[in-house]
């Protein structure tokens, strides 16, 4: 007896498509269609017969881990702290009409534009240093 055709069984949710492969069959003018161990590729779902290594004759690879997990500090070190830094300036660069500006959300203060692609470029490498040195505002630790 055949499993059933069902999502559960497929391991696909309720309610959506099984993933079926997607390999043109041009011979046949049609889609392979196979729902059995189909698994992703970059040209999209294939079954075991229509992998990209199977179709050149060569052997599979092992499926990889998955996706990366997110970074989480180790169990022996302190976790991060509980609120994330804030920004407290934003450099704008406009590439099309090429200019520059810097605001700062600390002291409120908007420096430039600038124009023009020296200018700009200058502008651009010393304003994240310069304008902290005189900002009224607190200042916190860059790192």
């Amino acid at each position: 007896m055949s499993a059933p055709n069902t999502a559960a069984a497929r391991g696909t949710s309720p309610g959506r498509p099984a993933r079926q492969c997607s390999h043109w069959i041009g011979p046949e003018a049609r889609h392979c269609g196979a729902i059995d161990g189909v698994r992703q590729y970059i040209p999209g779902y294939r079954c075991p017969a229509h992998t990209p290594n199977a179709l050149q004759g060569k052997p599979e690879t092992p499926p990889g881990p998955g996706w990366p997990k997110l970074a989480r500090p180790a169990v022996d070190t302190p976790a991060r702290a509980s609120s994330p830094r804030q920004p407290t300036s934003a450099l704008f660069v406009d590439m099309d009409n090429v200019r520059a500006r810097y605001e700062c959300v600390v002291c409120g203060a908007v420096e430039g534009p600038v124009y023009g692609e020296e200018d700009v470029l200058a502008f651009a490498a010393t304003i994240r240093t310069a304008h902290p040195a005189r900002c009224p505002g607190p200042q916190e630790p860059r790192s």
